[in-house]
């Protein structure tokens, strides 16, 4: 039936040109659905779930098609990391905890009381005189994290100063004193 429909000048459908079939096409050896784009194997070949369902979805699986569009739809691209320029000290040390960064102990120098110094250990210097500027120390995970601040010390109050005006990253471990020797 099938040679006869072949030379009565119907098209005869491929089984890869179905939805159902499309749907089947295997990828790592195992068919492209939804619930294999959930397995560690569509990880290492697609990078993440997303990427996988939209492959999927277009080779015809419904399932995979709901998950791409919920991505599409229920998680924006992430916005941009928050720029901590301009903002004012007390609440970009909140935001930069909150990261995992660690005040960086050691001397804390400078126009600063003990006080201050034990509110904000990472306190490296003060200036003052003319604008104020500190230097702010954080570490994870071997790195540097350097905040210069201008406005005077901390006080713990967001009401705009001091604020952030430079932020420096630095992939070798901290030292308040760039000059200091270490031991």
């Amino acid at each position: 039936m099938a040679l006869a429909a072949c030379h009565s000048g119907e098209r005869q459908q491929r089984p890869e040109d179905s939805p159902k079939a499309a749907a089947t096409t295997k990828a790592g050896g195992r068919p492209l659905t939804a619930a294999y784009c959930d397995t560690e194997e569509a990880a290492r070949i697609y990078g993440n779930l997303k990427a996988c369902s939209m492959v999927a979805c277009d080779h015809g699986d419904k399932e995979s098609c709901e998950i791409a569009r919920q991505f599409a739809t229920q998680h924006p691209p992430p916005a941009g990391p928050a720029k901590l320029e301009g903002m004012d000290y007390n609440e970009a040390r909140r935001a930069i905890l909150a990261m995992g960064w660690v005040p960086l102990t050691g001397p804390c120098a400078g126009m600063v009381d003990d006080e201050t110094c034990g509110r904000f250990p990472e306190i490296g210097n003060c200036s003052g005189t003319g604008l104020g500027f500190c230097d702010m120390h954080f570490e994870r995970r071997n790195r540097c994290l350097t905040i210069i601040t201008i406005g005077g010390h901390p006080d713990g109050k967001v009401d705009g100063e001091p604020a952030v005006r430079d932020v420096h990253f630095s992939p070798t471990p901290c030292r308040k004193d760039p000059n200091a020797q270490s031991d």
